[in-house]
C-alpha cells in the first residue's frame, strides 16, 4: 500500500491536482476527509450524514480544483472549507425542505444495502434481482469495493484501503463513486420504479391524514 506524506504541501495540492496527479488526489482525500466529517459532526451531524457530506465534498471539490486561484485569502484550505459551509447550508435547507414536506428520504440510497444484507426484513425478491442486474453492470473494481462496505461484514475503509492497495480517503471516494453508479443504474429499472412509485404514493397518502397527538 502506498503510504501517504504526512508533510503534504496544501498549497501545492491544488497544483498538483489541476495537473492531474492521482497521488495528489488521494492525499487531498486523506487529509480533508476526517477534517470535513469532523467539522460537519461539530456542526451537529450525524456519524452517517457527516460521512456521507464529507465525501461528496471530497469529489465535489476535486472536479472543481481548477477554479481555485492562489490568490485566494486565506490560502486552498480555505477555498476548501468556503466550499464545505456552503455545502453544508445546501444540505440543510435541502433537509429542512424534505422534513417540511414529509417526503422519505430517496429508497435508492439504502435499497442496495438493505437487500444483500441477510439479516433485515423479509426480502423482496424483485429489488434483489434488480440490485443483483445492477450490480453485475459496474466494473469490477466497483463491485469489489461495495462487497467490502455494503456485503456480509461491514468493513472500515481503513480496512478496505489495505485490501486494496489504497488509503482509506481514497477508499471513501471509491466507494461513494461505486454506490452512485449503483444508483443510476437501479433508478433506470422498472422494477425499482414501480416500488418507489407505490412508495410515494403511501407517502402521499400518509401527508394527507392529520396527525394524532401523541
Amino acid at each position: 500500500m502506498r503510504a501517504v506524506k504526512s508533510n503534504i504541501s496544501i498549497e501545492d495540492l491544488a497544483t498538483r491536482m489541476v495537473a492531474p496527479d492521482e497521488e495528489a488526489y488521494s492525499e487531498f482525500a486523506y487529509l480533508f476527509g476526517s477534517k470535513f466529517r469532523a467539522f460537519f459532526m461539530s456542526k451537529g451531524l450525524s456519524v452517517s450524514d457527516a460521512e456521507d457530506l464529507a465525501i461528496s465534498c471530497v469529489t465535489d471539490i476535486a472536479l472543481k480544483v481548477e477554479k481555485y486561484e492562489h490568490r485566494y485569502d486565506g490560502g486552498f484550505e480555505a477555498w476548501v472549507f468556503t466550499i464545505a459551509r456552503r455545502a453544508l447550508s445546501d444540505w440543510r435547507k435541502k433537509n429542512k425542505k424534505r422534513k417540511k414536506n414529509k417526503k422519505p428520504l430517496s429508497l435508492l440510497d439504502d435499497v442496495a444495502v438493505e437487500t444483500i444484507h441477510d439479516d433485515g426484513p423479509e426480502p423482496n425478491m424483485e429489488v434483489i434481482l434488480a440490485v443483483r442486474d445492477a450490480l453485475g453492470q459496474l466494473s469490477q473494481s466497483d463491485q469489489n469495493i461495495i462487497r467490502l462496505r455494503d456485503m456480509g461484514v461491514e468493513n472500515s475503509y481503513t480496512e478496505i484501503g489495505e485490501q486494496l492497495g489504497k488509503s482509506a480517503g481514497a477508499s471513501r471516494v471509491d466507494h461513494f463513486r461505486a454506490k452512485k453508479r449503483l444508483k443510476s443504474i437501479l433508478e433506470k429499472d422498472p422494477r425499482i420504479a414501480k416500488i418507489l412509485e407505490r412508495s410515494e404514493r403511501a407517502a402521499k397518502a400518509a401527508g394527507g391524514k392529520p396527525e394524532k397527538d401523541p
